[in-house]
């Protein structure tokens, strides 16, 4: 499959990554196209997890699975993402920041009791 954010300083490799197929977003999954990468992905997934008792089907559904995401973030607002993504960092910050304080109290009182 072809990586959108795939960056070299190589040319052969940047065209040989633009060689590869992707998704076509502007049709159904079940669409010519989209069938052809379907059957090269169970292709190439399917004979790595012989006999571990995966069924196709769940192959299949992982598949569309991916297809789905994949749609979404393509047809999702840029704006909409940037705020998506803000909202995570600066809620991941604000845990860092109390975990650290919930920390420093039992640090000093730890230190206070070796330095007595």
């Amino acid at each position: 499959m072809r990586r959108d954010k795939f960056t070299s300083n190589d040319p052969a490799l940047v065209s040989a990554n633009e060689a590869k197929p992707r998704w076509e977003m502007d049709v159904f999954f079940n669409i010519s196209l989209n069938k052809e990468i379907v059957a090269n992905l169970l292709g190439y997934l399917l004979p790595k997890f012989v006999g571990q008792g995966i069924k196709t089907s769940k192959f299949r559904t992982m598949v569309h699975t991916n297809f789905q995401s994949t749609t979404r973030k393509d047809r999702e607002d840029p704006m909409v993402r940037a705020a998506t993504n803000a909202r995570g960092r600066r809620a991941a910050r604000e845990t860092e920041v109390s975990v650290v304080l919930y920390f420093i109290p039992n640090l000093t009182i730890e230190l206070i009791l070796i330095y007595i």
